[in-house]
């Protein structure tokens, strides 16, 4: 039978096996004996319509919502709590659920996770003792990418079963562990996932993927955001785990994994962060191992483990609780695409785990992978099925263990306290002097960062020495506490293991950054302290902004230093509120036509300081509020959201700008046009015919290239970054050449590092920022310019302007860096060409990366001003 015939069969088979399958499936998942009282317990399936995994068909987020309010009206073994709102407004909901009489004492079994999370004032017999009386605390959730329907799906389900099941392993659950289900991470991406789904459903297009981001601003970088916490649903979220519940154990349940697996979970991948507790990984490892077990016990084949998903970085959902001495985990059960059913016939099942894992067999078993899976069908309700028994192994596990899991906890803590008092693996203290920063707002955020995390930040109500330095009242102490795994790795630099996928070949990825401290990327001025001293005793629980507000008795202008960060807020909220403002020689700002006390507050509130001034500055060149229109194609790019998000916290308009907008509209109401990280084929050519609804298909073409092309000669302004600067040299025909733009992974290779940039800080555009900083490289570009062409005996001369470039020497800072000598290095960073009347600024790295290097800001809030500067 040749592959077109049995794909031409495919439909026959699901339609036979599907209805049989889901049947056994759902009489699988029911409980074998229900109370009386349960027959008043809805199911799922009666607010749904349907039962969760059903093919074709998605509950909404006020399905979801719904549902677990009518199962909180309908038990006493379940709380409802709502816990704030999505970026679009919808209600965020942690459903509770545990025995009757541990949902009434639930504030007594949070203050003793938390004291055992904490430890301070704890000794062993206490530990011990609040073990014994405690529950282990459990978090569940449902995922935060929201193409991965089967995590959502399968919430109602699993909160069903734990409230009406009267099993053995239920009662269990309920008597000796509190489950904090959250059924849905990202509500604003279920529903757009959801409803574009629906609206392609039964058409070519069903599975293709929405043409905008499945969360307001950040996409699939929802899971990207859990150290420096700039969206409300990660906040949000931070809170529960770190403030309110302090779980043992924290679930995310995510639907990518590698094929042909049908769930993918720990033990994890090497390497091992170094900064966390060894208990924290032995236990991933436990709880990975009981899930396979049950797995096999189930007979549930293709559980696999050790590849792809490794323990290294601190910022995802799963990874933030590790360094909490949690056992953040999570699991990847197998998708194909929403809720449309797929076969897969034995041919299709290949021989090993693809390119990067050549040596782990995928047909016969082995350590890693106990159980085949050799194909058949795949409905959606596989996947429920799947997630609804990983998530059981894990409450059974904790609820027979939860003596341990809570003690262990308490030991990391007290471990982590007592490697910070003897200085091991990294100082005794940390001590910030907010006089001494470059940019006093950045660091008041990285201390807020902090915060959010629950880390024991505190400050000094008087003068203090210590490593032989005087420190002012008001210096802020990070000391020994049980979360130090987490401020260690956020401010030590790190190397990460070179790894390849064979020996000489190319290198075996990293799950996602190697090198990412917040202490580099926000530029703080943080000094280590390894000697003991006495620590200040006022805990912090919020900090205040900076000391700001107006300096000085003159009453012409007020000048604004360009260092402080937050001063670009100040000045556009001043420019909204009527104020004139102009750009001087030395790159500080000077404003007018606005009170004294109006700057004054702006200053105070914010953190910054601006000097009255009895004169202005002759030389100077007016500045307005920018006309900024941000480019946006139909391939949901997460860099174009994260430039919304920066701008909008930093008080700027934009205008976004579709193909047609580029392609035939008026340019010239705008003073400057950004293009964020994409790829040059994606901003010409976008979709191609037939992969997409007409709708959402094309890029701005030659036309739009044109287009732009003419805005800038006629003195626009084009500022792009990162892969869409090859756009810009081409359309633009800038004398400038990608240096890595051909490059071959086992020779140039930084997947995601922090590197040394050099700076001229006298050039407006890098005005505010160190001489030397440091920017995050993740895959990005490198410039090097082109020598001008000979024309006759002449050399025709461009003028390039290179403001930032990357150090031939001491180039890494922290991470994982392959061929950067070779490539990188000398090469530059941030360049300015004229083109014309106009400007292109152009910029190897992503200034405002995932919302972190507020070292690089500065890079992309200055040629938006001087678009606009006369």
């Amino acid at each position: 039978m040749t592959a077109n015939a049995r794909q031409r069969l495919i439909p026959l088979v699901l339609a036979i096996l599907l209805p049989i399958a889901a049947v056994t499936l759902l009489a699988q998942s029911r409980p074998t004996t229900l109370p009386a009282r349960a027959a008043a317990v809805p199911e799922p399936k009666d607010v749904f319509g349907f039962v969760p995994g059903a093919d074709y068909k998605l509950a909404s987020h006020e399905q979801i919502v719904e549902y677990f309010r009518r199962l909180d009206a309908a038990s006493d073994r379940i709380v409802v709590e709502d816990i704030g709102k999505s970026t679009e407004g919808r209600p965020m909901i942690v459903a509770v659920i545990s025995s009757e009489a541990n949902i009434k004492n639930r504030e007594r079994y949070k203050e003793i996770a938390r004291q055992l999370a904490i430890t301070r004032g704890v000794d062993e017999p206490r530990a011990r003792a609040l073990a014994k009386e405690g529950k282990a605390i459990v978090w569940i959730d449902g995922g935060l990418h929201a193409t991965e329907v089967a995590g959502a799906q399968h919430t109602p389900e699993l909160g069903w079963w734990l409230v009406s099941s009267e099993d053995d392993e239920a009662r269990r659950v309920r008597d000796n562990a509190i489950l904090l289900l959250m059924p849905v991470m990202n509500p604003d991406g279920l529903d757009i996932v959801r409803d574009w789904y629906n609206s392609n459903l039964g058409t070519p297009f069903e599975t293709t993927t929405p043409p905008d981001l499945y969360h307001h601003y950040v996409g699939h970088d929802n899971n990207r955001d859990w150290a420096m916490f700039t969206q409300v649903e990660t906040q949000a979220v931070a809170r529960q785990l770190y403030k309110v519940w302090f779980p043992q154990i924290v679930y995310n349940h995510h639907q990518s994994g590698p094929f042909p697996s049908r769930i993918w979970g720990p033990p994890m991948k090497d390497p091992v962060n170094p900064n966390l507790d060894p208990l924290v990984v032995s236990t991933i490892n436990q709880i990975g191992e009981a899930m396979r077990k049950r797995f096999d016990e189930e007979d549930k084949p293709g559980y696999s483990s050790h590849m792809l998903y490794d323990i290294w970085w601190n910022g995802s959902m799963r990874g933030g609780p590790d360094f909490h001495n949690m056992a953040g985990f999570l699991t990847e059960t197998s998708l194909y695409r929403y809720a449309t059913p797929r076969c897969y016939s034995a041919e299709e099942i290949p021989e090993t785990f693809g390119e990067r894992h050549k040596d782990l067999p995928a047909k016969i078993p082995s350590v890693n992978y106990t159980n085949p899976w050799l194909g058949g069908c795949w409905p959606l309700r596989q996947p429920v099925e799947y997630m609804l028994t990983a998530s059981r192994a894990t409450l059974d596990l904790a609820s027979r263990l939860k003596e341990d899991f809570l003690f262990n906890i308490w030991r990391m803590g007290t471990r982590q306290i007592a490697r910070g008092e003897k200085a091991q693996g990294g100082p005794f203290a940390y001590v910030i002097d907010l006089a001494a920063q470059h940019d006093p707002t950045r660091t008041v955020e990285f201390l807020r960062t902090f915060r959010i995390a629950n880390i024991e930040i505190r400050q000094a109500d008087a003068p203090f020495t210590a490593g032989g330095t005087s420190y002012p009242a008001g210096t802020y102490v990070i000391g020994p506490q049980a979360f130090r795994p987490y401020v260690i790795d956020l401010i030590e630099a790190k190397r990460f293991p070179e790894r390849r996928l064979y020996p000489n070949g190319p290198p075996d990825p990293p799950y996602d950054m190697t090198g990412y401290e917040l202490s580099f990327q926000m530029g703080a001025k943080i000094d280590r302290v390894t000697e003991p001293f006495t620590v200040p005793t006022r805990i912090v629980e919020e900090i205040p902004p900076a000391p700001g507000g107006v300096r000085g008795n003159g009453t012409a202008a007020f000048s604004l230093a360009p260092n402080q960060n937050l001063g670009v807020r100040a000045l556009n909220h001043l420019l909204k509120a009527g104020a004139t403002a102009a750009w001087a020689a030395d790159s500080t700002i000077v404003v007018q036509g606005v009170t004294r006390e109006a700057v004054d507050e702006q200053g105070r509130t914010l953190g910054v300081v601006f000097n009255a001034l009895d004169a202005v500055p002759s030389g100077t060149r007016a500045i307005r509020a920018p006309r900024i229109g941000l480019y946006r194609s139909h391939r949901a790019n997460m860099d174009e959201g994260w430039t919304r998000w920066v701008l909008e916290q930093y008080g700027f308009a934009y205008t976004t700008l579709r193909n047609p907008d580029l392609r035939s509209g008026d340019l010239s109401k705008f003073d400057v046009i950004l293009f964020a990280d994409e790829s040059e084929d994606t901003i010409l050519n976008g979709h191609l015919p037939g992969t997409m609804p007409d709708a959402f298909v094309g890029g701005i073409g030659v036309e739009g290239a044109a287009n732009v092309r003419r805005f800038v000669e006629q003195g626009g302004w084009l500022v792009a970054w990162d892969n869409a600067v090859n756009f810009a040299i081409h359309t633009l025909g800038l004398p400038l050449r990608n240096a890595v733009a051909d490059t071959r992974p086992n020779e140039f290779f930084i997947p995601g590092s922090l590197l040394r940039i050099t700076t001229k800080p006298d050039n407006p555009l890098a005005a505010g920022m160190e001489a030397s900083a440091v920017a995050m490289f993740a895959d990005a570009q490198a410039l090097q310019v082109v020598p001008p062409a000979s024309e006759g005996n002449k050399r025709a001369e461009r003028t390039v302007d290179v403001y930032a470039e990357f150090p031939r020497q001491n180039l890494l800072v922290s991470g994982w860096e392959l061929g950067a000598s070779r490539y990188v290095a000398g090469r530059a960073a941030a360049v300015r060409v004229p083109v014309g009347k106009g400007q292109a600024v152009v910029m190897a790295i992503r200034p405002h990366w995932r919302g972190q290097p507020h070292n690089t800001f500065k890079m992309l809030f200055n040629p938006l001003y001087l678009s606009t500067a006369k």
